[in-house]
């Protein structure tokens, strides 16, 4: 009680303190309070904004990791390749056809041994029937039930066992050098498209440094204004220069985010974010590879490259269905073997006999006339397993099948086959032609980015020594903005010109190499 005024507390689970119940229940005015009840109630207070104050400052640290956890990795071309390689889907399912290919193997060989077949049947029989064990006609409902085992071996079907089996072999052979070509064809997009990355960050710094000189002779041009040595239309035309230089900059940096993502979609990454890559080219590669001729090349890259050894296998595969579908042809022997069982609750089994006197007839006096027969006792169903021992059956035997006329579906399938062969053969041609015409291209534009880089070389020591002439001389006011500009648009030109040279020959050269001698090098 305090001054009349009834006091109560609650406690606070945020300050875990007591605290006052209710506005109603507190002092009208400060005043009432006692120093005491001043001291304890201000304590509460900020004890209570001390836990808020805790509870925010965890729940922001909380959040720095979703925006400052970033996984920034700078890639190198091996590791790109390699993780390619990891991560494509079209290499994965190949490598699980190769494992089909291979049960495909152990199911060829299977089938050059006998089968083994069990049946099991248990029936319920209504009306007119015949039972399975007696072979009696009979109206009388009944159960019945048969278990058998039965063998079939083929000891020659026109060797065609035989020659799935080298098909197999040959299809796994296949798969395998198709996964190859797959690594290949990834190795070389990779590639092409991580250089392309490099060249994009290469004109994007070209374009960078551009933006840089505009910017420099755009705050130069704004002090001779402003002192007055100038007028404004120059400095109104060089801003205007330092837009279009930003404007392509803009553009390049765009280049770039999407040379990025060609790259990171065929690494299948989910994201772009902190990506980035390593420049491998410290000089311009060797060109030890323009020793060899174009032909030479060639005939390397037949004996090394797996799509050729695919398509060489193909053809192989084809004369093998051509042999399976002759073997059509030709009779086929089989060796088959069963034993069954058979069962049926309407077989009796009956126990031993005992003789008994029975009334055969009356005398003509009246007197009974016996005689002494056997009366069967213990009359009852006869058990399955008495009869499954009992009624078990065993046959041997050798089936021959002779085709005949089978409605010209052997004839039709051999020439298909023969057909495929001859699809084999263009498939194989085709793969020649396209390793030719790769070797033809990458040779090609090999040689013409070598001269091109030598003459961008030149180009871009001319334009530097031009843009330094026009620079000074544009500080001095003894050449107008618009020379200026196409000595500095020159240079620029000349170093992309350069830049993508190389890149273009660093390509081409190692598409020979790797053509050569499945080597990539930088």
């Amino acid at each position: 009680m305090h001054n009349g005024v009834q006091q109560s507390f609650c406690y606070s689970p945020l300050t875990k303190d007591w605290l006052y119940a209710s506005t109603s229940q507190r002092p009208a005015n400060f005043s009432d309070y006692s120093f005491y009840e001043t001291y304890f109630y201000a304590f509460k207070i900020i004890r209570m904004l001390r836990a808020q104050f805790i509870y925010a400052a965890i729940l922001f640290v909380g959040l720095l990791p979703l925006n400052a956890q970033v996984d920034e990795r700078v890639w190198t071309l091996e590791e790109c390749i390699d993780y390619a390689l990891e991560q494509n889907i079209d290499v994965r399912r190949s490598a699980l056809d190769i494992q089909i290919a291979r049960n495909d193997i152990n199911a060829a060989w299977a089938d050059l041994f006998p089968d083994l077949n069990a049946s099991f049947a248990y029936n319920f029989n209504f009306g007119l029937n015949i039972d399975p064990v007696t072979n009696l006609i009979s109206r009388q409902s009944r159960q019945t039930s048969n278990l058998g085992l039965n063998s079939q071996w083929t000891v020659f079907d026109g060797f065609r066992n035989k020659n799935n089996i080298d098909r197999a072999r040959l299809e796994r052979d296949i798969r395998q050098a198709s996964y190859e070509q797959l690594e290949v064809d990834i190795t070389l997009n990779v590639t092409a498209s991580y250089l392309q990355v490099l060249l994009a960050k290469e004109v994007l710094r070209i374009s960078k440094e551009q933006e840089r000189i505009s910017a420099l002779l755009v705050q130069r041009m704004a002090d001779l204004v402003k002192a007055g040595a100038e007028p404004r239309g120059s400095l109104y035309e060089l801003e205007a220069q330092l837009a279009r230089d930003e404007q392509n900059r803009v553009r390049n940096e765009n280049d770039l985010t999407l040379s990025i993502l060609d790259l990171t979609q065929l690494l299948q990454l989910p994201s772009t974010d902190g990506f980035d890559v390593v420049n491998p080219i410290k000089d311009l590669p060797s060109g030890d590879v323009f020793e060899f001729t174009e032909e030479y090349i060639f005939e390397r890259a037949i004996n090394l490259q797996p799509g050729i050894k695919a398509a060489q296998l193909g053809i192989s595969q084809a004369d093998k269905d051509v042999q399976i579908a002759k073997g059509q042809r030709y009779p086929t022997l089989s060796l088959v073997g069963a034993v069954s069982t058979n069962y049926s609750n309407q077989i009796l089994s009956f126990g031993e006999t005992s003789p008994q006197l029975v009334t055969i007839g009356r005398t003509a006096d009246g007197q009974d006339v016996f005689s002494v027969q056997q009366i069967l006792s213990d009359v009852r169903n006869k058990p399955l397993f008495e009869q499954a021992q009992d009624n078990v059956n065993e046959f041997v035997g050798i089936s021959l099948n002779i085709p005949i006329y089978n409605r010209l579906r052997i004839r039709n399938a051999v020439r298909n086959a023969q057909i495929q062969r001859q699809l084999a053969d263009l498939e194989y041609e085709r793969e020649m032609n396209r390793i030719r015409q790769d070797v033809q291209r990458s040779y090609a534009d090999a040689t013409a980015s070598l001269k091109s880089y030598r003459a961008a070389e030149k180009a871009v020591k001319s334009s530097q020594e031009a843009f330094d002439y026009a620079r000074e001389r544009f500080r001095v006011g003894a050449i107008q903005q618009y020379d200026f500009e196409n000595a500095k648009n020159a240079l620029a030109q000349a170093q992309a010109e350069k830049a993508s040279a190389l890149y273009e020959y660093v390509f081409s050269i190692n598409v020979l190499r790797f053509y050569a001698s499945n080597e990539l090098q930088f």
